[in-house]
């Protein structure tokens, strides 16, 4: 199995977290510009939020079934439009003729072996200022079985996310753990009971805990969290 396949129904229980997926907007929504660029956009759980304030929109993703689905939820909008892409592979001349000021790449970069290779892609397609931002699974020790079931190569670390953006030519504007209320459930299902997959119980469970967590970490950054949100400004990568 390709480790970028996501199963469609894990993605139909993340559409459920609506509160952890606003929250992941919010973060997002101070550095984007007009035109974003969305890659690995799933069924669309987070497309939605980006389409906000007449933003033009492409939506990537490397299973064009998903793709299908993000066209019939918003099948009237303009600004939106939709092309194949799969991350381990060079850019399409659709997305290169997008010339995006904004890259978005959430729970994506994960999935890909070669995650320097894959940045560099992404910052040939930015002009000098134009933004990259990134959320990643966070905290090494973590790494355990839902992160195999889910295809992950790796969770990340606040240093290596500086290494691989920084060779890739990005300058760092943010970088910070989100989400520290998620690390005891993560690190009990992931490796002490060593669970294959989540419900959309425990889903909807932790989705009523965000609220609170999201109300903490505006005022007080953690000292470590189960992702890392990164912007970076691009060093001038596209000719």
């Amino acid at each position: 199995m390709n480790p970028q396949k996501m199963p469609l129904d894990t993605l139909g229980k993340l559409t459920e977290a609506r509160n952890y997926n606003q929250w992941i907007y919010k973060l997002c929504a101070p550095h984007l510009g007009a035109r974003v660029l969305e890659i690995g956009s799933g069924i669309g759980n987070m497309t939605g939020f980006f389409l906000e304030h007449d933003r033009r929109v492409l939506a990537t993703d490397m299973e064009p079934q998903r793709l299908g689905v993000i066209r019939k939820q918003w099948p009237e909008q303009k600004k939106l439009d939709t092309t194949v892409w799969d991350l381990n592979e060079a850019v399409p001349e659709k997305v290169k003729g997008f010339n995006p000021d904004t890259i978005i790449c959430i729970n994506v970069l994960e999935h890909i072996k070669n995650d320097i290779a894959a940045l560099q892609r992404m910052g040939s397609l930015l002009a000098a200022g134009g933004k990259l931002l990134l959320y990643v699974p966070a905290l090494s020790w973590m790494y355990g079985s839902l992160d195999r079931e889910l295809h992950h190569f790796r969770r990340y670390g606040i240093k290596e996310v500086e290494k691989i953006t920084g060779q890739a030519g990005f300058s760092r504007e943010k970088l910070h753990y989100v989400n520290i209320l998620g690390v005891p459930g993560w690190w009990w299902h992931n490796r002490i009971m060593k669970s294959r997959y989540f419900s959309s119980d425990q889903v909807k469970l932790f989705d009523r805990l965000v609220p609170l967590a999201a109300g903490l970490e505006q005022w007080i950054k953690p000292c470590l969290g189960q992702s890392l949100f990164y912007v970076g400004a691009s060093l001038g990568g596209r000719v």
